[in-house]
């Protein structure tokens, strides 16, 4: 017999039981769908996270005071005057990779416009921030060298902001009082959504001299961010800073840098994690898959010793005999497989449109890799689990096939 042949008698004895064949089938549908969605969901919230991520920004350094305790204090003390406005501007004209660079100071008040009322953060910033933390201005402009030169009392507000205090009135050129002290709104930042927690939208931009000025009483900064110019520069310009503000800081390394390539890191991890987790359960299933297989072929043996006998015994070979039982354990993982498939892409995307419904920009990622593993995992289950009945069957004597009953 030629491979068409017993791939044509393989289907033949799989369809004159097609309930048996159905729910053998059903282990390799369920690995193999499972494979693709959970990946496909993963991969979409994935994307998500370093969309937002670079939302932020890319290339950044964030260099914020230390937390330190009354041991480090006590033998610090006099040395270091901690992180200053000099030292963002001495890091901007001596590091040749910070591309930008921006102090921020955090001045937690209250806010009011008319009858609307609440508590927020103003942040003391210089014109770089917009391009540091790939902002966008909607509507007005940003803040400029000149409200920074002159410590303008101008402010540039996020969506969330305008929501709360303006409602529907307009508020470029409008009043807005921070704490006790008179602002005036020149813009307003386009959407940018959430991250960690953290409500981008609910932003308070005001230039940095102006919250030093009026609201600090010293040059003392929350943080300062940096720009580098090539991510590949990102842990040379790292070590540079912290080998220059050492210097600036009498050796005392009250301040920490992060990098923004080190919350990649992290997600990606986590990510990876979620899909060895995921991967794990897929590959268990299909296992299951694998040795429902194993039975029924080894069934399907039994009930045809008498067939492979007389086979045998009208001049089939070991090799024709294993090749056909193969081919039936390996069509049905395959035909399984295909269900599996399809099954699993349907899934995939029912579920990434309940996560975008749930979470704004989550959707799947139907990932042709994923759907490629699927389909070999599923023709290396049949192979697999089918060779040992096959194997049984090609191994049986003709004389003593023929006397079963």
């Amino acid at each position: 017999m030629n491979f068409i042949e017993i791939f044509t008698d393989a289907i033949k004895n799989l369809s004159s039981n097609k309930l048996r064949s159905a729910l053998t089938m059903l282990g390799v549908i369920i690995g193999v769908s499972a494979v693709i969605s959970m990946s496909s969901i993963v991969a979409g919230g994935e994307r998500m996270i370093v969309e937002m991520i670079e939302k932020l920004g890319t290339n950044l350094l964030s260099v914020r005071p230390k937390k330190m305790d009354k041991e480090d204090r006590r033998n610090t003390v006099g040395r270091s005057k901690g992180l200053r406005y000099k030292d963002a501007e001495i890091v901007k004209a001596m590091i040749p990779h910070a591309e930008k660079v921006t102090p921020v100071i955090n001045v937690r008040t209250h806010l009011r416009h008319g009858d609307n009322d609440r508590s927020g953060m103003a942040e003391g910033v210089l014109e770089s921030y917009l391009e540091i933390q790939n902002y966008e201005i909607d509507r007005g402009r940003f803040l400029s060298e000149e409200d920074t030169d002159r410590f303008k009392k101008v402010a540039v507000l996020g969506k969330e902001i305008v929501k709360d205090l303006f409602e529907e009135e307009d508020p470029l050129g409008k009043d807005l009082k921070i704490g006790n002290q008179r602002f005036v709104v020149i813009g307003i930042l386009k959407e940018k959504g959430s991250l960690h927690g953290i409500n981008y939208d609910d932003t308070l931009l005001i230039p940095a001299t102006t919250a030093i000025k009026l609201f600090n009483g010293n040059d003392k900064l929350t943080s300062f961010v940096v720009k580098v110019d090539h991510r590949r520069n990102m842990k040379k310009t790292d070590e540079m800073i912290r080998n220059l503000l050492l210097q600036r800081h009498d050796g005392v390394e009250d301040f920490v840098i992060r990098s923004q390539d080190q919350l990649i890191r992290n997600t990606e991890m986590i990510i990876f994690t979620f899909r060895v987790i995921l991967g794990g359960t897929a590959a268990l299933s299909l296992m299951v898959g694998g040795i429902g297989i194993m039975n029924i072929m080894l069934v399907t043996v039994t009930e045809r010793t008498a067939e492979i006998g007389l086979r045998k015994a009208l001049g089939a070979s070991r090799r024709a005999v294993l090749a056909q039982f193969l081919i039936e354990s390996t069509a049905i993982s395959l035909f399984g497989g295909v269900i599996g498939i399809l099954l699993g892409c349907l899934m995939g995307m029912g579920f990434g449109l309940l996560a975008s419904r749930a979470i704004t920009g989550w959707n799947a990622v139907i990932l042709p890799s994923a759907v490629f593993l699927g389909f070999f995992f599923a023709m290396a289950v049949g192979i697999t689990f089918g060779l040992y009945p096959a194997y049984k069957a090609a191994r049986l004597d003709p004389a003593e096939a023929l006397r079963y009953q």
